[in-house]
Order: C-alpha cells, then structure tokens, then sequence
C-alpha cells in the first residue's frame, strides 16, 4: 500500500476503515477532502472491463488477430492468435503475444528459429493463415493439440542448424 493510500485511510473515520479494510480487493474508495464523511464506491471489475473494451477495440482493427472458437471435447475453447503475412520481408509475428520481431523476416532462414504452423482448413478462419511459435511445445499449449514426436524431432534438427548460424 503507498504512503498515499495510508493517508487516506487515516482521514476516514473507525466506520469507514473497517469497511474499507473489508472492500480493499474490490473497490477502489475516493474520499472528498472538503466532506470526510462521504467516499464513492468504484468496482475495479468495471474500471478492467473498461481497459479490456479498450485493448478489443486495437486487437479488432489488427488484421493479423484473430478469436478462434472451437469446441473440444463438449467444452467451448477460445484461443486468440496472431498470424503472419505471407509477404517475403514481412515481419515475424509471434502467435500468442502478437509482437513483431524486427530482426526476423519472411522468406529468410529465420523462419527456422520458429515453429512454423500453417492454417489451410480453416480453424482459424477463411483463408490461409501463418503461424510462429517459439516451440512445438508452446503451440501444443496454447492451441491445445498434439504434435507427433516426428515433427518435433524435424523441427528441432532444423533449429539446431538455424541457431548456429545466428
């Protein structure tokens, strides 16, 4: 708790501190300073939903985001990723967290640094889409699925030889 908050817990009286001590991880409490008798209630969950609408709105306009929601056994799974263009020169994108690595590109050895998915059936959406995880393992997580030990020990022989060129 900052110096700030202890202040102004010390200007309520004894009522509103143990309300306040009670409510302190739902609510945030502002006081007047001209009425120390009254503080206003704002739920944090409406302050984060308010952020959350915020970050949607960017994700929404983002042409590599997509909402993927699919259904596994009987349960309702939503994944959000993050996909690459196909354009040589392009960027690397990572799937989860959507940043760009200006250092890797399309169309370069790269690309073998990354385990490497391409979309053509349309789990994701219409159209081709493309894919970069830093390991078969963290697509197995993050798209829940299996990946056979075949294609895990490929793409390892292949990122053994990528990284000793860096």
């Amino acid at each position: 708790m900052s110096e700030y908050d202890n202040h102004s817990i010390q200007s309520l009286n004894d009522e509103q501190r143990n309300y306040m001590a009670d409510a302190m991880d739902n609510y945030s409490i502002v006081t007047d300073s001209s009425d120390e008798e009254s503080f206003e209630q704002i739920p944090t969950k409406k302050r984060r939903n308010k952020r959350n609408n915020n970050a949607d709105e960017s994700k929404v306009k983002d042409t590599g985001y997509h909402k993927v929601t699919r259904r596994q056994d009987g349960m309702k799974i939503k994944t959000e990723v993050y996909s690459t263009s196909f354009v040589p020169g392009t960027m690397i994108r990572d799937a989860i967290t959507g940043i760009r690595y200006s250092q890797y590109r399309i169309g370069s050895w790269h690309e073998d640094l990354f385990f490497k998915v391409k979309d053509t059936c349309g789990y994701i959406g219409e159209g081709t889409y493309l894919l970069f995880y830093e390991s078969p393992e963290q697509c197995e997580r993050h798209m829940k699925v299996k990946i056979s030990t075949n294609v895990k020990k490929t793409w390892t022989d292949k990122f053994v030889k990528a990284k000793s060129m860096v």
